[in-house]
């Protein structure tokens, strides 16, 4: 006996009973924003020129993004594709056009229907067009949507607030780092005394992205568009400062410079949503300095002024995915907190996403960039390196390890020059320091089998680069050593090697 075809009328009533009206009234609770009608290649082309490349590949049928789960990546397909548009048809037919399409997908007219509402649902950020933005005069790609919270018009969201479950539910691009594990995407401050680098600094990090190499001396980094706004100087210096930057290497045509640029009041704001528009493969802006782009303060509200300076920076960064660093200057005096240090009131840390903290604090044993903010796990102090040749930054490692691995370094040095064991006294008498964090010292490296004690008291290294000849008092390993035996295996010692 056959069996009639008979889709059409499960699909009628599927939609009829099993449709959750919870669904329903949650979706029309949502944004009712239409993009301008766009063809299937131009949406398509658009779609599959993201940075990131996980469309590219959902387009090409791999799922491997969504642990090779073909529903999964079908639900990713339709989400990223109502950013684009929000015609139901339209999304099923690219989606049948796509390396995704299978007989499940085309057997069943209502397959891709609970991805679309959910898609409905969740999706908060929407491409603009050019022909729109150019129509209706708006900055913002989500002028109207009262999903999403970075824009400052939608005071709507604030009364229809997610469940926990809801935002359990929903999918977030991993944050992109620029500068693994110093720079991420997002709004932040590069803060340091004036002339001590970090103009420099900023520099080197816009030509290490745009050509694609290694900032900071250690970090290897994505390729991608830089802008940097050095609104201080002019044309003939900024060339002589990437002229020593490059030391020699070819000028990257993806590093873009601006001597001059509006205040974001007056309409800079506005330029840079359109400059990142333009370039959507764009990774970093700098803008140096704070007070060229920021609005005059009044001084009837110090807080909010200073709050309110970088508030049109926050949501270019987010919508762009890029990241956006404002050079600004610390204050005079050191402070044990490095925020503290920084040249405002506390609004204007308050209104960024992270910190890189370029100083030098009294007593230090060399200069430092302090990391933290909201993308920061853990904040963390590198040691920092100067090559005044090449007039760039070099991160040598986490700044207490470094610091301490060149003071013993230095004790090895010591004792290694000497003919005889020393005392910790000895030792703090031919070299900087105070005795009592020598002499701690010296007892940690003991501990560690980098140094070995006689029974007066006196350290030698356990592993002499001048090893005395016909010694007449040959050295005892102390109690570190196991059975009596000498402790040893001094390796990286000299500028910041393993402790």
């Amino acid at each position: 006996m056959k069996i009639p075809e008979r889709q059409d009328a499960i699909d009628a009533l599927t939609r009829k009973y099993l449709t959750s009206p919870e669904a329903s009234e949650a979706e029309s609770g949502r944004r009712s924003y239409t993009a301008f009608s766009k063809g299937d290649e131009e949406i398509i082309e658009k779609a599959r020129a993201e940075r990131n490349g996980k469309f590219e590949r959902l387009w090409r049928g791999d799922t491997s993004d969504y642990g090779h789960d073909a529903s999964r990546a079908d639900d990713g397909f339709v989400h990223k594709f109502w950013s684009y548009t929000q015609d139901e048809e339209q999304v099923k037919r690219i989606h049948a056009m796509s390396g995704l399409n299978r007989s499940k997908s085309t057997r069943r007219g209502d397959y891709l229907r609970r991805s679309i509402a959910r898609a409905r649902k969740n999706v908060t950020w929407f491409y603009e067009w050019p022909e729109e933005r150019n129509n209706n005069g708006r900055t913002s790609a989500n002028p109207a949507n009262p999903a999403n919270p970075t824009n400052s018009a939608n005071s709507t969201n604030r009364t229809q607030p997610l469940t926990a479950a809801e935002l359990m539910g929903l999918t977030f691009e991993p944050t992109r780092w620029v500068v693994p594990g110093v720079l991420p995407e997002g709004l932040s401050l590069l803060v340091g005394k004036p002339k001590k680098g970090k103009s420099w600094m900023a520099l080197g990090v816009c030509e290490a992205v745009a050509a694609g190499g290694v900032a900071l001396g250690t970090r290897g980094v994505e390729q991608g568009d830089t802008l940097y706004l050095a609104l201080e100087d002019n044309h003939k210096r900024l060339q002589k400062r990437l002229k020593k930057v490059l030391n020699g290497a070819p000028a990257p045509d993806r590093m873009h410079l601006h001597v001059e640029w509006p205040r974001l009041d007056e309409g800079g704001a506005e330029l840079l949503d359109e400059w990142l528009t333009a370039h959507p493969e764009a990774r970093l802006v700098v803008i140096d300095t704070l007070a060229k782009i920021r609005q005059p303060a009044r001084g009837s509200n110090v807080y909010a002024e200073d709050y309110a300076a970088l508030e049109k920076l926050l949501p270019l960064a987010s919508k762009h995915g890029v990241a956006i660093v404002v050079v600004h200057h610390l204050r005079k005096m050191a402070a044990s907190d490095p925020m503290d240090e920084i040249s405002s009131s506390t609004g204007l840390t308050a209104g960024v996403d992270g910190f890189l903290i370029l100083r030098r604090t009294p007593g230090s044993k060399g200069p430092t960039l302090y990391v933290d903010g909201r993308d920061i796990e853990e904040p963390t102090e590198y040691a920092l390196h100067w090559n005044h040749n090449t007039a760039t930054w070099t991160i040598e490692g986490d700044a207490e390890e470094v610091h301490l691995s060149k003071e013993r370094g230095d004790i090895l040095l010591t004792l290694n020059r000497s003919p005889a064991p020393l005392t910790p006294k000895e030792v703090s008498d031919v070299m900087p320091g105070k005795y009592n964090n020598v002499k701690y010292l010296m007892w940690t490296m003991l501990g560690d089998g980098q140094l070995v004690k006689d029974d007066k008291g006196r350290y030698s290294p356990a592993n002499p680069t001048n090893p005395p000849t016909n010694p007449t008092n040959p050295r005892k390993a102390d109690t570190y050593g196991t059975n009596g035996d000498p402790v040893s295996g001094v390796s990286g010692v000299s500028g910041g090697g393993a402790v």
